[in-house]
């Protein structure tokens, strides 16, 4: 019997088999995944262009975004257990692997504690993991809550 969706069972993802992990197709994917999710990160970084000295918002934004798809997307993935095996490899590992940054963040929380802004260090670091944690929390939640009345 296959759990609820609101179940704790759900909470952890299913990894796929090891074997699976060395086909082409899934390599594939995640590198394509990941080309794909590193250029959406490019663009937002060019759009939003960080001083050094403010606070760095493309990478905050970009990992926010990567935090409310990743919440959604695991749970759907999941529980929607038809999807082709190498879906979960191309956009999890892949496009948002590719996408968010946790080195950039890492790089830019340093740079500001250095730089003599070690409220605006602790302000970004605090902010990027409330929100990012409330974000895949939220979207976790809105899923779940759609598979139940069925709109998923």
């Amino acid at each position: 019997m296959m759990p609820h969706a609101g179940d704790r069972a759900t909470s952890r993802p299913r990894l796929p088999p090891v074997s699976s992990l060395r086909s082409p197709l899934i390599l594939a994917g995640v590198a394509a995944g990941g080309a794909a999710g590193a250029l959406a990160r490019y663009g937002i970084s060019k759009a939003i262009r960080w001083d050094g000295v403010g606070f760095p918002w493309a990478t905050f934004v970009t990992n926010v975004i990567g935090c409310l798809v990743i919440g959604a997307l695991v749970v759907w993935l999941v529980e929607r257990s038809t999807a082709a095996p190498w879906v979960r490899p191309l956009l999890v590992t892949g496009v948002l692997g590719g996408f968010t940054t946790f080195s950039t963040f890492a790089l830019e929380s340093r740079d500001l504690l250095v730089g003599d802004r070690p409220v605006m260090a602790l302000v970004y670091i605090g902010a990027t993991l409330i929100v990012g944690i409330a974000a895949v929390a939220l979207t976790r939640r809105v899923v779940v809550a759609m598979m139940t009345d069925g709109r998923a």
